[in-house]
């Protein structure tokens, strides 16, 4: 059993975003570069989430600009096989999610 099985039953990983696109001008827009007190770049503010339950991942992106906050999820899906060993995670039958 691999790192990734032992921790199916839930898991959340964080992952912060370091640069953003020559085109990403939400702050701008928002804080008119008023950056006092906004702390929108902040890892804990701007980041994606992947997120596990048992065979279900759902990945998201959170983004508090002072009042404002972005938080669109994904549409979940199962996993049916473990991407690191190969073992089979999901113990219910769902149609096999394939990649190719």
């Amino acid at each position: 059993m691999c790192w990734f099985c032992e921790k199916v039953k839930y898991n959340n990983i964080q992952i912060p975003i370091n640069t953003t696109g020559a085109d990403d001008n939400v702050c701008e827009l928002i804080t008119s570069d008023d950056c006092e007190n906004c702390h929108g770049c902040a890892d804990e503010n701007n980041h994606f989430n992947l997120i596990l339950i048992e065979d279900v991942l759902e990945i998201c992106y959170y983004h508090k600009i002072k009042e404002l906050t972005v938080n669109p999820y994904s549409a979940r899906f199962n996993i049916n096989y473990c991407p690191f060993c190969g073992d089979k995670i999901s113990k219910e039958h769902h149609d096999e999610l394939k990649f190719w």
